[in-house]
């Protein structure tokens, strides 16, 4: 069953890129040069103002003050100045964006654009925010935290993207482009030293091999110490490790026609986040502090939760605990092929085919308790792969009218087998569940673009998807009679299942717009835009009901917005404000309830909540008061509630011993308890966030010297918790990275020194709350500081 939907999948992918450039050999011969041509980009700025910046928000090359759209751009020479190696190092530094893995599993990314979000570890529930690599979409969270080198920008929308990004961008998009081939011999490396052992080795080579074919090799390898002690072993915790090799090569035969073919390998063999026990007296996993569990180097730290009733607090000293049952593991294996082939100046306008692979290997092995004691172990194997085509052409019409049009396929499929140990369940207790799903979905798009006047352009799109998915569950359960838990072995315990689903959806979204160009550096925009995110079936379950399906989740945005350059293009501001109404958001939860037999099991679910509002506005400014000095300026305010979601909390009793008001008083005709969350906030969503930021050049000993510092401030918010529980919340956190880089005159080398966190702030990054078993807590990055010799040939 599953080789069969892997070649089906694989045969339309290949039918319809080879039906794709037969459409093009014929095109080809009958072109006609007239009236079609691609956009070009703006042309730079005067000679001491804000540089232009080219992107391809909609897939099309322009300037970035004429794109109506909220979009922070991030070039390679900010990359360099914020020593970011991962994606994950942008947390904190764009508006409104939220950028996180789960509590305890490093490899799932948790991205949150202006609220909308998914803060889950399993593949199954997809992603709100489309990660784009190369012009392929990420379908999985998995590997989705992208290595940061050798990459040419990367360009984040903020809201609803459905209409050219497709389905799974309700929240908005990350698209990150990797350096391209080019026909001048050349290269550059760097060696990067720091605290925590950090050691860091890269190397790009640019090669043209004639003057139609280039090639570009980068290799990357960066590696350090974890920031916690583990009290059993007395080693370092949360270490990283990892290597990525990847291989461009660029075949340009004529002005018209150019292919792209990029090979990369990425190579994690990084520990598992670190685990704290943020547990409090009373609670099943609490162990109090100072207690010394055998074979342990170290005694039991104090909860960061205590007392109870209160937000965490991050200590001086870091510690956490991996028992020595488990081994400390958390493996990452990705692979993707990237084909992008552009043929400009034919009867059916500039055409481009994008055809991606990408496959991902995990294995992890850790025990989330936090403290010396086996409570939550588990060994987690999961592998998937995803394929996909997209063909689209940009037309001319005539001087007032053109298009994007084009068509996407991809296809899915993944399969996971998890053995966890939760010895608070039951002492000897271990249950196996595995998952298989595959997912396809197909659409066809439409984005047309008409100059009413000189300066007035209206803009439309239209989106329509089919996406099918379907899933098989595997559950069984097992106990040791000795109590002694093992990862094998033991007896069958009821309980024990297999269930599945298979569901299709189909979707019309669309976005309208308005810009108007009110001076030749100032425009103002406007736009409704529909998005939607497929539903799905819940993985990781305890009840054969608990599979699903969950319902498709869609979003409406409203946005205006201004982009505007002043003072001879010295002061650049844009300015977004937007108000979305959410619609059968798709939340997921975790909770612990006792099946028939009385063991207590974890149970993951996905609620459809039935309503949120989110409104916000998002500030960016940059300045450049002489040519030495550049100083910026953002700021985000978000205001994310639920408006009508009752909530079967099981912690939660009200005193009347009923229902809040507004909420029924029976579920599927059982009595119940229902919280009517009605004004709490949804996760992941500071009220503020932003940073201040500048950057200084002078002359140094015949070279150039930059200084730069960023301040970077997101406020406090509820990152797991459904409920804003005290324990659940994340204070609100600022913190300031500084650098300084002096380039040779010849500009062949530098040396960099850096420091991130400067001031040493210690802060909670993330808490997973469990009420009644304990909260999986996980610090904020101390003080990192180190240098950078950087070779330029």
């Amino acid at each position: 069953m599953q080789k069969t939907t892997v070649c089906s999948g694989l045969f339309r992918t290949r039918f319809l890129t080879g039906l794709f450039w037969l459409v093009l050999s014929v095109s080809t011969a009958h072109a006609q040069n007239a009236g079609i041509q691609s956009t070009a980009p703006e042309p730079a700025a005067e000679q001491g103002g804000i540089p232009d910046i080219v992107v391809v928000a909609q897939k099309l090359q322009e300037n970035l003050q004429r794109v109506p759209i909220a979009i922070t751009a991030i070039s390679s020479a900010t990359l360099d100045q914020l020593h970011a190696t991962s994606i994950s190092d942008l947390d904190h530094a764009l508006p409104n964006v939220q950028i996180d893995n789960f509590a305890s599993v490093p490899n799932a990314a948790a991205f949150y654009i202006r609220g909308i979000g998914i803060n889950d570890a399993d593949p199954y529930t997809g992603n709100t925010v489309s990660i784009v690599v190369d012009g392929v979409p990420n379908y999985f969270s998995d590997g989705a935290l992208v290595e940061l080198y050798d990459i040419q920008r990367i360009e984040v929308l903020r809201g609803p993207q459905g209409t050219l990004f497709g389905a799974n961008a309700t929240g908005g998009v990350i698209n990150i482009l990797s350096e391209q081939p080019t026909n001048e011999f050349g290269g550059h490396a760097e060696v990067t030293n720091g605290n925590y052992n950090r050691a860091d080795i890269s190397a790009t080579v640019n090669i043209p091999i004639n003057d139609v074919l280039a090639i570009r090799l980068s290799v990357l390898h960066t590696q350090r110490d974890g920031f916690f002690t583990n009290i059993v072993t007395g080693d370092s915790e949360g270490g990283r490790n990892v290597s990525l090799y990847r291989l461009s090569t660029k075949f340009s035969p004529t002005d018209n026609f150019d292919a792209t073919l990029i090979g990369e390998y990425n190579f994690a063999r990084n520990q598992p986040v670190a685990q704290v026990s943020g547990a409090v007296p009373g609670e099943v996993r609490y162990v109090a502090p100072g207690t010394i569990v055998p074979g342990a180097l170290l005694p039991q730290y104090p909860s960061p939760c205590v007392p109870a009733g209160q937000p965490c607090h991050a200590p001086n000293a870091y510690y956490a605990a991996q028992d020595a049952l488990v081994h400390n593991q958390s493996d990452l294996d990705t692979e993707r092929v990237t084909l992008t082939m552009n043929l400009r100046n034919t009867a059916l306008g500039d055409l481009t085919s994008i055809t991606g692979f990408k496959r991902f290997l995990i294995n992890e092995f850790a025990d989330e308790n936090g403290t010396g004691l086996l409570g939550n172990g588990y060994d987690r194997h999961s592998n998937g792969w995803q394929a996909s085509e997209e063909l689209r052409s940009l037309i001319n019409w005539n001087a007032a009218m053109k298009s994007t049009l084009g068509a996407f396929y991809m296809t899915t499929q993944y399969d996971q087998f998890q053995n966890n140990l939760s010895q608070t369940s039951r002492p000897g207790f271990r249950q196996v569940t595995t998952q298989d799903q595959v997912n396809d979905s197909i659409s066809a798009f439409a984005q047309n673009y008409f100059n009413v006047t000189d300066n007035l352009r209206l803009q439309g799109g239209v989106r329509y998807t089919h996406e099918s998915t379907s899933l098989g569950v595997g559950v069984f359960n097992y106990i040791n009679p000795s109590g002694v838990p093992a990862f094998t072995g033991g007896v069958p315990s009821p309980g024990s299942f297999g269930t599945g689903g298979a569901r299709a959806w189909n979707n019309l979204g669309w976005k309208l717009g308005l810009d108007y160009q009110v001076l030749e550096h100032a425009m103002l925009y406007g736009s409704y835009a529909h998005g939607f995110k497929s539903g799905g079936f819940v993985g990781r379950i305890t009840t054969p009901q608990a599979i699903g399906p969950f319902s498709p989740e869609k979003v409406d945005t409203y946005e205006i917005g201004a982009k505007t350059d002043f003072l001879d293009r010295r002061l650049r501001v844009d300015v977004a404000g937007f108000f979305t109404n959410y619609h059968d958001m798709q939340l997921p939860e975790i909770a612990y309830i006792p099946n028939a037999q009385g063991v207590i099991l974890q149970a993951n679910t996905i609620q459809n909540v039935p309503k949120a509002i989110i409104k916000g506005v998002e500030l960016e400014t940059t300045a450049r008061p002489i040519d030495a000095l550049t100083l910026t300026l953002t700021a985000a305010s978000l205001n994310a509630t639920y408006r009508d979601f009752c909530y079967r909390d099981t912690a939660y009793h009200p005193a009347s011993g009923m229902s809040d008001p507004g909420c029924p008083t029976t579920l599927q005709g059982t009595p119940t308890l229902l919280r009517n969350m009605k004004g709490y906030a949804l996760q992941n969503s500071p009220r503020w966030n932003g940073t201040a930021g500048a950057a200084y050049e002078f002359a140094v000993a015949g070279g150039k010297l930059t200084a730069h510092a960023l301040y970077e401030y997101t406020g406090k918010k509820y990152l797991s918790a459904i409920d804003d529980s005290p324990r659940a919340t994340i204070q609100s956190t600022g913190y300031t990275d500084v650098s300084l880089d002096w380039t040779a005159p010849n500009e062949r080398w530098s040396l960099g020194l850096f420091a991130n966190n400067v001031f040493d702030r210690r802060y909670i990054s993330q808490v997973l709350d469990l009420p009644g078993q304990w909260g999986v807590v996980t610090y904020g990055p101390p003080r990192e500081f180190g240098g950078t010799v950087k070779v330029r040939w």
